[in-house]
């Protein structure tokens, strides 16, 4: 019994310390949508949320995860998390630039 015990007992331990405390080290973001900006040279739509946690992100369909309401649109609020990176391209003269200046990419999304 004393062993069985202590085996759980350590592999308790051994998991505690083999599990990050952070999974995700997604930030957040939160408030009124202000605009959204169609990427006309790469995949997704730039989106300007405003306070209380604004933010500059690329939403991509299929990798954003857009929860049921799915009121992607400028006046909803909004609330979810992205991780950095990202860039939504428009078409410029005869070439594509970066605009907006995107913070990150939207992981999740739920809209109201």
């Amino acid at each position: 019994m004393k062993k069985i015990v202590l085996l759980l007992f350590v592999t308790g331990i051994m998991f505690s310390l083999a599990s990050p405390l952070s999974v995700n080290a997604a930030s957040v973001f939160g408030g009124k949508i202000k605009a959204i900006i169609p990427c006309t040279c790469s995949p997704g739509m730039g989106i300007i949320v405003g306070p209380p946690k604004p933010a500059i992100l690329l939403f991509v369909p299929g990798l954003s995860r857009l929860f049921s309401n799915g009121r992607l649109f400028s006046g909803s609020w909004t609330l979810g998390d992205y991780s950095s990176g990202g860039v939504c391209m428009q078409i410029a003269g005869k070439t594509c630039a970066p605009y907006p200046p995107i913070q990150g990419t939207i992981i999740k999304i739920g809209t109201s």
